[in-house]
């Protein structure tokens, strides 16, 4: 893992972030800010290591699943219950997902899934939120603002990749100093 000291502007650097809409406005913020000397200060340069990202997206795909578990299961289940079946089975079948992969070939279980499994869950979100937004009833605009969110950070990956050059100009600019 790289590492940038005493910058903490570093903590802008896009490449500390996953999502696309990260990256982006990590970007903008990046170049607003001002060289920062800090003393002592050590960041690592991982994508996957801010936690606000992490949980920011982890919680939205959770609620949003669980929102479209219980618009399938309010019909079947006595109302107040319903709410927390949808939760239950979201974050159950999230794990099943997650350790479907331990159960592969040898050779699935000695590497490291994380692309894979983050496909897997979008996917399968993505795939309720199609079918919910030609729905009637308050699943539908829930179901259209997953696709608006989806959307945006499409728009967001289309911007950093033209983007590119620049980003990492400032970035080994930052990095090397």
């Amino acid at each position: 893992m790289r590492i940038v000291r005493d910058r903490a502007d570093a903590r802008w650097l896009p490449s500390r972030y996953r999502f696309a809409i990260f990256r982006l406005t990590a970007w903008l913020l990046l170049r607003r800010s001002r060289s920062e000397i800090r003393e002592g200060l050590v960041l690592g340069i991982d994508r996957d290591q801010n936690a606000v990202e992490s949980y920011t997206v982890g919680i939205w795909l959770t609620a949003n699943a669980s929102l479209f578990l219980l618009a399938f299961f309010q019909p079947y289940i006595f109302r107040p219950v319903a709410p927390v079946v949808a939760f239950l089975v979201t974050v159950i079948g999230f794990q099943v997902l997650i350790t479907a992969f331990a159960f592969g070939p040898r050779s699935w279980r000695q590497q490291n899934h994380i692309e894979l499994q983050s496909f897997t869950h979008m996917f399968v979100v993505t795939v309720a939120a199609i079918h919910f937004a030609g729905t009637d009833g308050w699943i539908r605009w829930v179901a259209w603002a997953f696709l608006l969110v989806l959307g945006i950070n499409t728009a967001a990956a289309a911007a950093v990749r033209g983007l590119r050059g620049r980003i990492d100009a400032a970035e080994r600019e930052i990095v090397a100093s």
